[in-house]
């Protein structure tokens, strides 16, 4: 994280917020939505960043959402990775790659949405932020990979955002497995979208990933049928 600060020139907060079993939803936001209303009284939204993994980003994009219903000013980006949209699971799709998927399984997950959620709050948007209001977010970029079963929905949610005002997002798989970078496949002829502009994967592997072995990404791609392409 300290490199990352010094690198990027950013200030950074990471929330040490409550966990579930022990903790819902409600105490999150009881705790998240507070404080960021306290850092924007310093910190003018447009100077913020909110980004989130996994669950984290499940939880950014719903606090974005209940911000922006809330006519409170969100931050000038949100950046999800392999983000956890919706925790009742339902996407027919998760089924079929769920074989695919060495770290997370689809039952533990829907187990451990029912702990997050409560007993009575499962078909909340803060639980499910795939069906949150959108029309506030803006500036959105989105990182998932083939082989998570979490990608379903993240690619669906980034479907439902291509129609907004405002919003960019890089809606291209960059990664097989849940948040595992550097492991690429190949999806829409390589091209990322980033800011509404297409590149190659070589032209962002060079540009973002300057340390990433191209090489081992080619191997990867033939192991599973396919070829990366320059």
């Amino acid at each position: 994280i300290e490199k990352l600060s010094k690198e990027t020139g950013y200030g950074i907060i990471i929330p040490d917020y409550p966990l579930s079993p022990k903790y819902t939803y409600k105490d999150v936001f009881e705790m998240i939505e507070p404080l960021y209303t306290d850092i924007i009284k310093e910190i003018q939204p447009q100077n913020l960043i909110m980004m989130g993994d996994s669950a984290g980003g499940g939880l950014a994009l719903a606090l974005e959402e209940k911000l922006g219903e809330e006519n409170i000013e969100v931050p000038e980006k949100l950046i999800l990775i392999s983000p956890w949209l919706d925790t009742r699971m339902t996407n027919p799709k998760i089924d079929e790659i769920q074989p695919n998927d060495k770290d997370l399984n689809k039952e533990k997950l829907k187990i451990a949405g029912i702990a997050y959620a409560g007993e009575k709050d499962s078909n909340s948007y803060l639980v499910n932020p795939i069906e949150g209001p959108k029309t506030k977010l803006k500036n959105v970029t989105i990182y998932t990979g083939t082989y998570d079963i979490l990608n379903p929905d993240t690619k669906e949610f980034a479907e439902l955002l291509s129609g907004l005002s405002k919003t960019q997002k890089a809606s291209i798989v960059m990664y097989m497995e849940h948040l595992s970078p550097g492991s690429f496949t190949e999806e829409n002829e390589l091209e990322i979208k980033i800011n509404h502009r297409k590149i190659t994967l070589r032209e962002y592997i060079e540009k973002y990933l300057p340390d990433a072995d191209v090489g081992e990404a080619k191997e990867i791609y033939r192991e599973f049928g396919t070829y990366a392409k320059n």
